[in-house]
């Protein structure tokens, strides 16, 4: 019995000790306490795995000769045959210059614009009549680029277009933009300013809010004018953001979106239109020429991940900090 009532004493815990419980049953006991939140982990996850993960073995179809008869597993491995065929292609200067172009545009006159509109919200006293305008301007973005090309073409009709009859006016001369190449790029860069302000602006607002008001009680005592201290207490504020949102968005420079692009362009506008997107969905979809779309693809991205890496090396040299 002595020996029993030992090795019963010998099992039990320490005095102090607390068993706690394991990894597998605290999951457990959070899903169950909290399922509608593994729920919708769970659904942005499975659209992860099924529309970015499971896609990138789709990579190698740029170094095989892919075609529908036969198939994926049959395909001749050919090395890097298609980013050479690329590189000699008539038209493969003519569509990295349009992109680079007018993602540069894009990048100049679209990312500084919610930055200033943010600046000039934060000076309206009244936060109805901010609330308002903000609520105006950010709509667009919730708007299909489809709709927002829509309203393009019945602004600049040739017949009864507003903007067709305000461009007359002033120049005496009416004229038909969509088929003339010189006007692609302002009626892409105008637009996305309008589609993407309000949208861009909330980030930056976020931001102003978090700053110290003590920091403005002190710029006025010191005798800073309105001016002074949005010059220097809002916008250093703002210098953390800005110089994420840059890094993220200098990929924009050769990752320009298909859909608008695509909307606006015709053969009449190639010259200043045709992207390296538009020219993969020709060539791939309509071509059926998947393997070279899928190279050009693929160097696009190359191009885009090293522009930011760059970008962030330039930055962290230059103000000592980055996004790692």
């Amino acid at each position: 019995m002595a020996d029993h009532g030992t090795l019963t004493q010998d099992r039990r815990p320490a005095v102090g000790t607390v068993r706690r419980p394991g990894r597998r049953a605290e999951l457990i006991r959070s899903i169950r306490a909290t399922p509608l939140l593994y729920l919708m982990i769970a659904v942005v996850m499975a659209w992860a795995v099924l529309f970015h993960f499971i896609p990138i073995w789709g990579i190698s179809f740029a170094f095989r000769r892919f075609n529908l008869v036969s198939g994926f597993w049959s395909a001749d491995w050919v090395g890097f045959k298609y980013f050479a065929q690329f590189l000699s292609d008539p038209f493969a200067f003519r569509i990295i210059r349009n992109t680079i172009l007018l993602g540069f545009w894009s990048i100049v006159f679209t990312f500084p614009a919610p930055i200033v509109f943010a600046l000039l919200l934060n000076e309206i006293a009244s936060s109805a009549f901010k609330r308002s305008i903000q609520t105006l301007t950010y709509l667009p973005h919730f708007v299909s680029t489809v709709v927002i090309v829509g309203i393009i073409f019945q602004l600049f009709e040739w017949e009864r277009g507003i903007a067709t009859d305000i461009i007359e006016l002033f120049t005496g001369e009416r004229r038909d933009v969509f088929i003339d190449p010189r006007w692609f790029r302002p009626l892409y860069v105008v637009s996305s300013i309008w589609q993407e302000l309000g949208w861009g602006t909330i980030i930056y607002l976020a931001a102003l809010a978090g700053v110290n008001a003590e920091l403005y009680e002190a710029a006025r005592v010191d005798g800073a004018g309105r001016w002074q201290q949005a010059l220097h207490v809002t916008v250093p504020a703002l210098i953390p953001t800005i110089t994420i949102l840059f890094i993220l968005n200098t990929r924009n420079l050769v990752q320009i979106g298909f859909e608008k692009a695509f909307l606006l362009q015709n053969p009449g506008t190639y010259e200043t239109g045709d992207i390296i997107a538009t020219y993969v969905y020709r060539r791939g979809i309509e071509g059926l020429q998947f393997s070279y779309a899928t190279a050009i693809g693929l160097l696009n991205s190359v191009m885009a991940f090293a522009i930011v890496l760059c970008t962030h090396k330039i930055v962290q040299r230059l103000r000592g900090e980055g996004l790692w």
